[in-house]
């Protein structure tokens, strides 16, 4: 079986990676990354809930491709000011002409 050989062009998108994370760690370089099943188990949610905090910008987070990169610290302080859990933001309801009184 023949040994794959790395070349630049293979390593590059891996230094890009690293990079990126290296750049969401920051100054937080010990903090612990979490996906978005992660967060939820620890947040008391669903990661439909969580997906929908970082799409409405309330929890900080990286985007990777399909994956989300969610900084344990972040969320830590998202939910000492988050909504009461499973409730991402409240929608008035409306009525419709033949409930209106």
């Amino acid at each position: 079986m023949a040994a794959h050989v790395l070349t630049a062009e293979d390593i590059e998108p891996l230094r890009r990676e690293l990079a990126e994370l290296r750049a969401l760690l920051g100054a937080r370089a010990t903090g612990e990354v979490l996906s978005t099943y992660q967060a939820a188990e620890l947040a008391g949610v669903t990661a439909k809930t969580v997906r929908a905090w970082v799409q409405a910008g309330a929890l900080p987070a990286r985007r990777r491709g399909r994956r989300i990169a969610i900084l344990r610290a972040d969320l830590d302080a998202y939910l000492a000011g988050a909504p009461p859990a499973g409730v991402v933001h409240a929608v008035p309801h409306r009525l419709h002409a033949d409930h209106a009184e």
